[in-house]
């Protein structure tokens, strides 16, 4: 526990530093009431109404008046929602309402709020893993797990069906053809089932480390009668037969696995001769200095040091440090034979960024038999 000295000089005050802390706070503080806007669906009930007063709300909502009035009055402080107070009406101001009620599909923002409570809730484990180096159960990641996969999902889903198949044409050609695909990291399957509804010809293995996500993913995949999609738990197949998939998709690129080099190898070993790698391709990078102006930083960073390195260091990852940015990724590619044949060349879409890769080290002339 840091104990200052009683000799200790005065510390420097900036008149700049309070009003920005405070901003801080207020932020937050708005974030979590966007969470609970989201969950209660407020968020939805205030985008689908003319102005109305907290009565007609929270009746709307089937919600208590009283928690709505502050809830409005924090949105309102906040500038996300308008008060007319001649009338005593409230509105979602212009904008708001594709990125914060489900009506804006995947581009509503509001679930990554709630990431905010549901790490809170692991605060004490935090403390423990930065004072003991213990990690984090995966078991406590459930909550933070299942956010994490919906939204992904959601992002990945309209990225290969309206933007990355039809981007690459061998991309889409393996998948008419009738392919075996391994999909790593496949969550609940939102992403495989739409894949898998689009190219019925082709079967599709979904793989994730969470017994209770795949259990799910199964459920899902029964409900929508799809007979070519199949999910697994673990991270990569138990099972090396050589050469057995003709296309493997990272769908949440390497790093978040949590044994990327392990996983690497095993994709090496299963994939086809001639077969292609789509790989999810983290515009963050392993230099401090080149992040510093990304808008996201800040949650790249959060998630890296409660997330991504708890699960590491609880799992007994490789060492977390080895696949930080994009850097680490390619060059753990070419080393292992990989070659870039096609990068999506989209702009202005830093956060959905995919590469697609071959084997360039088996020479051409071989197949699978």
């Amino acid at each position: 526990m840091f104990d200052p000295s009683p000799h200790t000089p005065p510390l420097p005050i900036s008149p700049e530093v309070p009003p920005r802390l405070l901003s801080m706070l207020n932020e937050a503080a708005l974030a979590l009431m966007v969470s609970i806007g989201h969950r209660t669906g407020l968020l939805d009930t205030l985008a689908s109404m003319p102005p109305s007063t907290i009565e007609e709300i929270a009746l709307r909502a089937g919600l208590q008046e009283g928690p709505v009035r502050d809830w409005l009055g924090a949105l309102t402080a906040g500038g996300i929602v308008q008060y007319l107070s001649s009338e005593n009406l409230y509105l979602l101001s212009p904008g708001y309402a594709a990125h914060l009620s489900r009506q804006g599909g995947a581009d509503n923002l509001a679930p990554w709020a709630q990431l905010l409570s549901a790490l809170g809730e692991l605060e004490e484990d935090f403390l423990r893993s930065f004072r003991f180096g213990c990690g984090v159960a995966f078991g406590r990641y459930e909550k933070v797990q299942e956010i994490l996969d919906q939204q992904r999902e959601a992002a990945v889903a309209r990225s290969l069906i309206s933007d990355i198949i039809p981007t690459h044409p061998r991309l889409g050609e393996v998948l008419l053809g009738g392919a075996q695909v391994l999909a790593l990291s496949s969550g609940r399957g939102g992403a495989l089932r739409q894949v898998a509804k689009a190219f019925p010809g082709s079967r599709f293995y979904g793989y994730d480390i969470s017994d209770s996500v795949t259990t799910a993913a199964r459920k899902a995949a029964q409900l929508s009668g799809l007979g070519n999609l199949f999910f697994v738990t673990g991270e990569v197949p138990e099972s090396r037969e050589a050469r057995c998939f003709d296309l493997v998709m990272a769908l949440q690129g390497l790093q978040n696995l949590t044994q990327p080099k392990a996983a690497l190898a095993a994709v090496q070993q299963v994939l086809d001769v001639e077969g292609l790698l789509l790989l999810w391709n983290s515009p963050v990078s392993n230099r401090l200095e080149e992040n510093l102006a990304h808008p996201a930083a800040p949650w790249h960073y959060t998630l890296s040091c409660l997330y991504r390195r708890g699960v590491a260091t609880g799992l007994g990852q490789d060492d977390p440090e080895s696949f930080q940015g994009r850097e680490d990724v390619h060059a753990a590619l070419v080393e292992m034979g990989f070659t870039s044949i096609g990068k999506d060349p989209r702009h202005g879409s830093p956060s959905d960024r995919w590469t697609l890769w071959h084997k360039a080290s088996v020479a051409k002339g071989m197949r699978r038999n």
